[in-house]
């Protein structure tokens, strides 16, 4: 049995990888929690459902975040997936962590984490684990509550290096499917 080497005979420069990695499409999603009376949040690319039982959901952050290591310090989140009109929302979380929410539509939930109004879809989840990964930091949480807006509406997206919108005239809907191979 032949092991696999840990080095490839071709190595991939982390420019040329992050160069490629920008076509892959990925929801734009606030992470929040609250630090006193303060909101706290960062936008992640890397949201994700991972597992239906329990119900896990998760992202991962940047190591050298310092609003990463605010958000793990506590044991509730929100995550705000944006509407594809929330381009300035995602924006104002490249400001000061401090005023993110300043300008923001958003309410503490009963369940004590930020939510961002007019966001497609809102989780709140309890901290499950934090797992050091290469650079990153997987984080990982159980669901608690699930809320759905308008399902019409469509959500952010991050592609090749700026926001863009699904267009909804090729989004493929409930029963639909699409061959593989086949152009759309």
């Amino acid at each position: 049995m032949n092991t696999p080497s840990r080095t490839a005979p071709d190595t991939v420069h982390p420019s040329e990888f992050r160069r490629a990695m920008r076509n892959v499409p990925t929801t734009v999603t606030v992470v929040g929690t609250m630090n006193g009376d303060q909101p706290v949040g960062m936008v992640v690319g890397t949201f994700t459902a991972i597992s239906m039982d329990p119900l896990l959901v998760g992202f991962f952050g940047d190591q050298r975040s310092k609003t990463l290591t605010e958000i793990t310090a506590a044991d509730r989140w929100s995550f705000s997936i944006l509407h594809q009109d929330d381009g300035l929302v995602a924006e104002a979380f490249r400001g000061p962590a401090e005023s993110r929410f300043s300008a923001l539509d958003w309410d503490v939930s009963d369940f004590g984490t930020p939510l961002i109004r007019g966001a497609v879809i809102t989780i709140e989840a309890i901290k499950d684990s934090v797992v050091r990964i290469g650079d990153h930091d997987l984080v990982t949480a159980e669901v608690t509550s699930l809320r759905e807006g308008d399902r019409s509406r469509y959500p952010l997206v991050y592609f090749q290096g700026g926001m863009t919108r699904l267009d909804p005239e090729h989004a493929s809907h409930s029963g639909d499917t699409i061959p593989a191979g086949s152009p759309r």
